[in-house]
């Protein structure tokens, strides 16, 4: 056993394994707990980054993107809608010419209504849309269409003012029953991430002061443990400057420190003996 441990021991104080470590270890230790909580801030926070993108990509692709394409399929329709009240009542030559106007769009119009449909988590949930639409066209392909074509104008207005009406209407709806389940959708999304930023902030602020705590306290040991040394050892040589080997430092580490104090300590009681061995020579 070294003579600072011993010294510490039979004054009835154990330094323990971090007791024991060089002052520098001491030092190092603190400043590597330091180091690991500003990595591990760092990758928390790169983390909560991560997740906070991730919401965000989230956000758009199942609920702005949706609306997006939904917008995009409505104005469609919404065309389309102009060009059939137009078309019951146009002239041969220019039913000929919506005729295939109306041909490409109900294509665009189509590969708009799939591709809303391929950004919905569940398709299903746009079955009333699915369904207004196809009846929407369905009458216009099997009623408005024909019979506009067989240029028996007064039916094909009076469909056009009835029937194409009502079932528009009912299309119109389903659309904006349909934007409004979106912005729900959106208002939950948005407010999911905000919720994830505040237990983000939240989470990095507990896990800064947690670190910085823990890094204080280690630091606050070591210097602690180094100044009541240095202090000890103060007190002990003021004593010895003023003739005084009685009062022997106090040891309470194996360290550098601990150390030079037990040493003072050893050469204090041989300073005694060898003093006691003058005043017995003396004295014979």
């Amino acid at each position: 056993m070294s003579t600072a441990a011993t010294a510490a021991s039979s004054a009835g104080h154990s330094p323990g394994w971090f007791g024991t470590r060089p002052v520098a270890v001491k030092i190092g230790a603190a400043i590597v707990l330091l180091a690991l909580v500003a990595i591990g801030l760092t990758g928390l926070a790169v983390q909560r980054i991560g997740s906070l993108a991730d919401a965000g990509d989230t956000l758009y692709t199942d609920s702005i993107e949706p609306l997006e394409r939904l917008g995009e399929a409505q104005r469609s329709f919404q065309g389309d809608r102009s060009r059939h009240v137009l078309y019951a009542v146009a002239a041969p030559e220019t039913r000929a010419t919506l005729a295939v106007e109306l041909a490409e769009r109900r294509v665009e119009f189509d590969e708009q209504m799939a591709t809303y449909l391929g950004t919905l988590n569940n398709p299903a949930d746009a079955a009333p849309l699915v369904a207004a639409t196809e009846e929407y066209y369905a009458f216009v392909d099997s009623q408005l269409i024909p019979i506009a074509d067989t240029g028996n104008t007064a039916t094909a207005l009076a469909l056009a003012e009835g029937p194409l009406k009502k079932t528009s209407s009912a299309l119109s709806d389903a659309f904006g029953v349909e934007q409004a389940r979106q912005g729900e959708d959106a208002k939950a999304d948005a407010a999911a991430g905000q919720e994830l930023a505040r237990q983000s902030r939240w989470t990095l602020w507990i896990a800064l002061v947690v670190g910085i705590a823990a890094a204080g306290l280690l630091a606050g040991f070591v210097v602690r443990g180094i100044v009541r040394t240095v202090r000890s050892v103060q007190t002990s040589v003021d004593a010895l400057a003023q003739g005084d080997l009685t009062v022997v430092p106090e040891v309470r580490s194996g360290d550098e420190l601990g150390r030079m104090a037990a040493a003072l300590g050893t050469a204090q009681e041989s300073l005694r003996e060898v003093l006691s061995s003058v005043v017995s020579s003396a004295d014979a």
